[in-house]
C-alpha cells in the first residue's frame, strides 16, 4: 500500500487557494479599469439608471405672476423607479393659491438614449382642518447630460378637487443638478 504525503497535499491545497484568492481580488481590479477606460457610450443598463441619485430642481412657470412663477424641489430617484420630492411651499401658512400639500410620491421609467418619463402625486388639504381639498397629479419628460450631472425638462401641474375635478393646469420647465457628497 502507498504511503499519502499529507505535507504535499496541504501545500497543493494551500497554493490553489492563495491562487484562486489571487484570482477573485485582481478580476474585479480589471474589470473597475476597463471601465473607467471606456470612452463611448455608455452601457445601456448604465443609461437606465443614470438619473439614480437626489437632484436639486428648480420649477419655472412662465404663465404665473411672481412669487408663483418659480418653485424649489428635492427630489430623489431610487434604483427601483420610484420617484420622491419635497417642494417649497408644500406646508404653507396660507391657501393662496392653493392649500399645503404633501410631499410627493411617484415613478419613473427610462424612455430611451438619455430620456426619462415620471409620473408623481401629492395630495392638496385643508390648512385649518386637514380636511382632504384634492390631489395634483405632475408628469415629467426630463433629459440628463452626457455628464449625468444636470437634469433639463417639462413638465405639467394638474390640480384636482376632492371629486376628481381639474381646478387648473399649468406647464413649466425644470433645470436641475445632482446633489453629492461633500
Amino acid at each position: 500500500m502507498r504511503k499519502l504525503n499529507f505535507t504535499s497535499i496541504t501545500q497543493r491545497r494551500v497554493l490553489a487557494i492563495i491562487a484562486a484568492g489571487i484570482m477573485l481580488i485582481a478580476a474585479p481590479v480589471g474589470r473597475a479599469q476597463s471601465v473607467k477606460q471606456e470612452d463611448g457610450p455608455r452601457p445601456l443598463a448604465q443609461q437606465k439608471t443614470a438619473i439614480v441619485g437626489s437632484w436639486e430642481m428648480t420649477y419655472t412657470f412662465p404663465d404665473l405672476p411672481p412669487p408663483f412663477n418659480t418653485t424649489r424641489v428635492l427630489a430623489a430617484f431610487t434604483g427601483d423607479g420610484i420617484f420622491l420630492s419635497s417642494m417649497q411651499g408644500e406646508s404653507a401658512a396660507s391657501e393662496d393659491p392653493l392649500p399645503p400639500a404633501t410631499p410627493q410620491y411617484g415613478a419613473w421609467a427610462y424612455v430611451g438614449g438619455r430620456q426619462y418619463a415620471v409620473t408623481y402625486k401629492l395630495i392638496l388639504y385643508r390648512l385649518a382642518t386637514g380636511a382632504f381639498f384634492g390631489t395634483a397629479k405632475i408628469p415629467l419628460n426630463i433629459t440628463i447630460d452626457k455628464a449625468g450631472e444636470v437634469l433639463t425638462g417639462t413638465g405639467t401641474f394638474a390640480a384636482y378637487d376632492a371629486d376628481g375635478g381639474l381646478i387648473f393646469s399649468v406647464g413649466f420647465t425644470l433645470q436641475a443638478t445632482r446633489i453629492k457628497v461633500e
